[in-house]
């Protein structure tokens, strides 16, 4: 099995070299997106193949910015050379856009959900932490917010559990002969 995760990662990043001097955005983004995903190996093999790109004008650098507060530090030392060699900067469009990967909305489809890999949550909440300090006048934005998505988990989390009380209730009164 090594082998075939060695072999793996071989194409990878030779697809990826291959396509760096000629990549679209869309290929970039499909990339970069690997850094989304749960497994610290597939985001270190995905840092490798980052590389060989210009990423100084990326689409989505909240998500390299994301990759400093790995919790695997091979990925941090990656993630920082691949940040500083290409002078990426989070703005507060990139910020918005990290705040989003906490929860309450699914980062690709725009839909409403909380993101599914727990450690794309946990480094957003490291990401923020770090960037916010720098942006004192975005303080009260996002105060408002993280106070606001806090009280939307605590009432959904109530609301879920009055719920699960309110149908075991009923399923003991049918159980009972009672309608």
């Amino acid at each position: 099995m090594p082998s075939i995760i060695k072999l793996s990662k071989d194409t990878f990043l030779q697809v990826t070299d291959a396509i760096s001097a000629t990549e679209t955005k869309e290929e970039l983004r499909l990339i970069v997106g690997g850094l989304l995903m749960a497994s610290a190996n597939v985001r270190n093999v995905v840092l490798q193949a980052l590389e060989p790109f210009d990423l100084e004008e990326l689409e989505c650098p909240e998500v390299l910015f994301l990759a400093l507060h790995d919790t695997d530090e091979r990925n941090v030392e990656l993630a920082v050379n691949l940040y500083q060699a290409n002078s990426v900067v989070l703005d507060e469009t990139g910020l918005s856009r990290l705040f989003l990967l906490l929860g309450n909305y699914s980062y690709q489809s725009g839909l409403n959900a909380e993101h599914k890999t727990p450690y794309v949550r946990e480094a957003a909440a490291k990401a923020l932490a770090t960037a916010l300090p720098s942006k004192p006048d975005l303080f009260e934005l996002y105060l408002s917010k993280f106070t606001e998505l806090y009280h939307e988990k605590v009432f959904s989390a109530r609301r879920c559990d009055l719920l699960c009380r309110r149908n075991r209730y009923h399923r003991g009164m049918t159980s009972m002969g009672c309608s």
